[in-house]
């Protein structure tokens, strides 16, 4: 593994705007542990609005990256942006954001949001463990292409580059490139050393070089 070179060219590209829809989710509809929808797709730039029907609940990200606070009753509504701001500043895998109740979680109420980015591909990454295999999936990337993984023990930036910003903090480290299928998609996995301390965090980001353009980050912890 090297340095991630070709990531410090200094080219910062501005993002797209998207226009913006207004999703709601119910929260403890008809007096049960539930949200509804549970699981949510949307686009980039769109804002969930969360609306209390009954109980004492509350929204609390599984990555720590949004809450509506202490648990309620309704009256009550919490509303987010998933704008590019808010993604670029919260990196998950396959742009899933899961969160539950704080209460009632480990009761079955849980839900997730998917945030859809047009033109960009999509990184995916399993949990890694010390001594196992994490796989690592880039999809939407153009059939063909030679798509590049790039990791960061240092956080997640942004350091600007020839495909824009990057959601890495230098050092750079890049994983052998892989060719993407004639659907798109790039996976190989990869032994996770068993000296790695359990708790370590790494962000990854992938770019597909035909179109020069950046995925999703993300951060997992070891």
């Amino acid at each position: 593994m090297r340095n991630l070179s070709f990531l410090i060219a200094l080219a910062g590209l501005a993002l797209p705007a998207s226009a913006q829809t207004t999703h709601t989710v119910s929260v403890g509809p008809g007096m049960t542990n539930t949200y509804s929808p549970k699981n949510l797709t949307i686009q980039v730039g769109d804002t969930v609005q969360w609306v209390w029907s009954s109980g004492i609940h509350n929204v609390v990200s599984n990555d720590a990256y949004f809450t509506s606070g202490g648990l309620v009753g309704p009256p009550n509504t919490y509303s987010l942006t998933f704008d590019n701001a808010f993604l670029s500043v919260s990196p998950v895998s396959g742009n899933l954001y899961a969160y539950q109740c704080a209460l009632h979680g480990p009761m079955g109420m849980t839900g997730s949001i998917k945030v859809a980015t047009p033109g960009k591909p999509v990184l995916t990454v399993t949990d890694p463990s010390p001594g196992g295999t994490v796989t690592i999936t880039t999809s939407d990337a153009t059939p063909g292409a030679n798509v590049v993984t790039g990791y960061s023990m240092n956080g997640r930036g942004p350091v600007n580059t020839a495909f824009g910003p990057a959601l890495l903090t230098p050092p750079i480290n890049q994983l052998p490139p892989k060719v993407a299928n004639g659907a798109g998609v790039a996976t190989f996995n990869l032994p996770v050393p068993a000296n790695v301390p359990v708790g370590t965090q790494v962000w990854l980001q992938s770019v597909d070089l035909a179109a020069g353009v950046l995925s999703n980050g993300v951060r997992v912890t070891v």
